[in-house]
């Protein structure tokens, strides 16, 4: 695969990308619409700080990191609360995090949290640790304890393990449309100076061309003298 086609490719990954990007940001949270919501009531205007609503790289990676890990813990309901807290301890982009804490909602939080809770389960017996014997006496809350305890253990390990993927992810995301949008100037470039070489290559064949036609009728700069009576009496035999 020659250059041409490399920086082609790139290209159209670029646009395809930027159109992506865009949709994102246009159906982010935006400041006028989260003045409307009851989070802003809480901590006011505190999350319009500049440094939370940054598109930078590390505040992107930074707001889907802590998105990710919140959406993934059993406060369905509170998320975006817990997340406007969080995000003023750990800076990041608070439209990119609380997009991504809806990523459990109430047709996804049913089988993610099903998941979690056999994932802690599964850590529990891991480790050899028992279920909780504080309500011996009452197995119905003992059981609920169980059941708490394994799906919290699971959804903070499964929280950090998306928060870390979304960090990486971002970053590297952002570095590849480093990449093609470096490649997409270089062909721009690639292309101006194609096109600069045409030009000078047809510039010296205009200018055979003129001499060609002065040569053959006469200096094309030259203007015939305007007919006048003493002209005309002289080309009069």
């Amino acid at each position: 695969m020659n250059d041409k086609k490399v920086l082609s490719i790139a290209c159209y990954v670029h646009e395809k990308f930027e159109q992506s990007r865009m949709w994102i940001h246009d159906h982010l949270p935006r400041q006028s619409n989260l003045k409307e919501r009851s989070v802003y009531r809480f901590f006011g205007s505190t999350l319009l700080r500049h440094d939370l609503w940054s598109f930078k790289s590390e505040p992107l990676a930074r707001g889907l990191a802590l998105g990710l890990f919140v959406a993934f813990t059993p406060t369905l309901g509170f998320q975006m609360l817990i997340v406007c807290g969080l995000i003023l301890l750990f800076p990041g982009n608070l439209p990119v995090a609380l997009a991504a804490c809806w990523t459990t909602n109430i047709f996804t939080a049913p089988p993610i949290y099903m998941l979690e809770l056999k994932f802690g389960r599964w850590l529990i017996e891991l480790v050899g640790a028992g279920a909780y014997r504080t309500m011996e006496n009452n197995p119905a809350i003992s059981h609920m304890y169980d059941i708490a305890g394994a799906m919290w253990l699971g959804s903070l390990v499964t929280g950090i393990i998306a928060g870390m993927c979304g960090y990486l992810v971002m970053h590297g995301l952002v570095g590849v449309e480093r990449k093609l949008r470096m490649m997409k100037i270089l062909q721009h470039r690639s292309m101006r100076f194609t096109m600069t070489r045409a030009d000078s290559a047809a510039t010296p064949k205009l200018d055979d061309a003129a001499d060609r036609t002065g040569g053959q009728f006469g200096d094309v700069n030259h203007r015939p003298e305007p007919e006048t009576a003493a002209n005309v009496e002289d080309a009069e035999p």
